[in-house]
């Protein structure tokens, strides 16, 4: 009955007399939502100018309100969920390299290792695995500001600082007495903070090795 462009021009939205409203990918032609709760055949439709919502009017004798911001889908999962995964064990830690291009997981079965997986984000691909960084799981990770180094948690109580493209242990910070959960990079990329279920926050100076 009535069809809009949002104000971007990358979506068209129709609506009809089956009482839905309908929005399409302008470029592929797909349709990306179905609108449903209309009683009635749908009369009329109209966009914000900010292209965030939607107004259907209805012969139903009501007027709509429906949020056009983007929905979430899934692009593609790494591992494949069962004993053939890649991933040994549960992950519980992941971040993004500063440009945006690799992600890093920490995992491990508890006691046996930790290993900390890097992966293309573009086609999914396991770029790198460093298997030997922990000797217990990976509880937090975390890119250095550069790029340059991965910064690992672990439930053997160390903090480690890997090479990314060697795979090289650079630093080993030692003093948690329990889990060591979290570790995160100032800005500056010189120093590191790190917290366990010692109930402590510890800082690091990455450029001395210390406390």
């Amino acid at each position: 009955t009535t069809v809009a462009v949002t104000p971007d021009g990358e979506r068209l939205v129709t609506a009809s007399w089956d009482k839905t409203a309908r929005v399409w990918d302008l470029e592929t032609g797909a349709v990306l939502r179905i609108l449903e709760g209309h009683e009635a055949e749908i009369s009329a439709a109209a966009i914000t100018p900010d292209g965030k919502r939607l107004v259907t009017t209805s012969q139903d004798k009501t007027a709509r309100v429906w949020n056009l911001a983007v929905t979430w889908k899934l692009e593609r999962t790494l591992g494949s969920g069962d004993l053939k995964s890649a991933i040994t064990d549960r992950v519980y830690a992941i971040d993004f390299s500063p440009d945006g291009k690799h992600i890093a997981l920490g995992s491990g079965e508890p006691s046996r290792g930790g290993e900390i997986m890097i992966w293309n984000v573009a086609d999914g691909k396991l770029l790198k695995n460093f298997i030997d960084v922990h000797s217990d799981t990976v509880f937090g990770l975390e890119y250095s500001p550069d790029g340059k180094h991965i910064a690992s948690a672990s439930g053997d109580k160390f903090v480690k600082v890997t090479a990314v493209n060697e795979g090289k242990i650079v630093r080993v910070f030692e003093g948690h007495t329990h889990h060591a959960l979290g570790v995160s990079w100032l800005p500056h990329g010189r120093q590191l903070v790190s917290v366990g279920a010692d109930k402590s926050v510890r800082h690091w100076n990455f450029e001395l090795g210390e406390r």
